[in-house]
C-alpha cells in the first residue's frame, strides 16, 4: 500500500542489513519483504546522525507549540481550556460537536487522506495565532507510522 502525498521512504542500502532512514509512501513490511528481511532489522535505529533529508529530530514543524495527545485527553482539557480563553487548535481524527469549525478540524481517519490534507491544516492553525495546537495521537498501524513520524518532528520543533 502505498500512502499518497507524503515523503518518499528513504532505505539506507550500504548497511547490511540495510534499514529505513525515513518512513514514507513505502511501508517497512512492504521493503522488508522485497528485501528478505525481518521487518524489525529494516526498522533498527540508525547509528549515524542523520544523512537525509527529514530525519533531523525537528522537521516540519509550525512556530505555535504544538503537542501530541490522546484523544481522551483533548477531550477532557479541551472544555477547561475554552472557558480560561484559551486559543488552542486541535487537529483530530473525529469532530467535536461545541468547537467551532476553525479551531477543531477533524481530518479523515485514512492515512493517504490524512496525508493529503496535513500540511495545509498544520499551516492553517500555525496562521491563526493559537496559544497550542492539540493533534490526536494517531493509530499504531503500519500504515501511520510516516505520518506519526512526520508530527513527532513538528512536536520536537514547534514553538515550545
Amino acid at each position: 500500500m502505498c500512502i499518497r502525498d507524503s515523503e518518499s521512504t528513504i532505505v539506507d542500502c550500504t548497511a547490511q542489513p540495510p534499514h529505513l532512514l525515513r518512513p514514507g509512501q513505502l511501508l517497512a513490511a512492504e521493503i522488508a519483504a522485497t528485501l528478505g528481511l525481518p521487518e524489525g532489522d529494516l526498522l533498527r535505529a540508525a547509528e549515524l546522525s542523520p544523512r537525509v533529508a527529514g530525519a533531523l529530530p525537528a522537521h516540519y514543524a509550525p512556530r505555535t507549540p504544538l503537542r501530541i495527545l490522546p484523544h481522551a485527553q483533548i477531550e477532557a482539557r479541551w472544555a477547561t481550556a475554552m472557558q480560561a480563553g484559551q486559543r488552542i487548535g486541535v487537529l483530530a481524527l473525529s469532530p467535536h460537536a461545541q468547537a467551532p469549525a476553525a479551531n477543531w478540524i477533524a481530518l479523515p481517519n485514512d492515512a493517504a487522506a490524512y496525508a493529503q490534507q496535513l500540511y495545509a491544516v498544520l499551516r492553517q492553525l500555525d496562521a491563526a495565532e493559537l496559544e497550542e495546537i492539540w493533534v490526536e495521537a494517531l493509530p499504531s498501524a503500519a500504515s501511520w507510522l510516516a505520518l506519526r513520524d512526520r508530527l513527532a518532528r513538528a512536536e520536537h520543533g514547534s514553538g515550545r
